[in-house]
């Protein structure tokens, strides 16, 4: 088995979110993402998600909801969920895809 530090080596970009693959089969995909302040376009996903926030802050934008998030928490995103992420201020995520 292969550890993964999920808290180490980050690396941040001024231009844009850095997303690193850390595990894929056939019913699950792993990344981390790490951004310092860069807001998303707005997504819709074909896979239910979860995102711990590992570090920083950010924010979840949804049709009708804003979703304040720190360091800890936890968000189930359901498949077809309009969303996009702002107000990240150093934020290093761990997503899961499910496939």
């Amino acid at each position: 088995m292969k550890i993964f530090k999920l808290l180490k080596n980050l690396t941040f970009s001024q231009e844009e979110e850095v997303n690193q693959d850390i595990y894929e089969d056939e019913a699950l995909r792993v990344l981390r993402t790490m951004s310092l302040n860069q807001t998303t376009d707005f997504m819709v996903q074909d896979q239910d998600e979860f995102v711990v926030l590992m570090k920083g802050k950010a924010s979840i934008e949804t049709s009708n909801d804003l979703v304040e998030m720190e360091e800890g928490d936890f968000l189930f995103i359901k498949k077809g969920i309009r969303h996009r992420v702002l107000d990240q201020d150093r934020a290093v995520w761990f997503c899961g895809f499910i496939k």
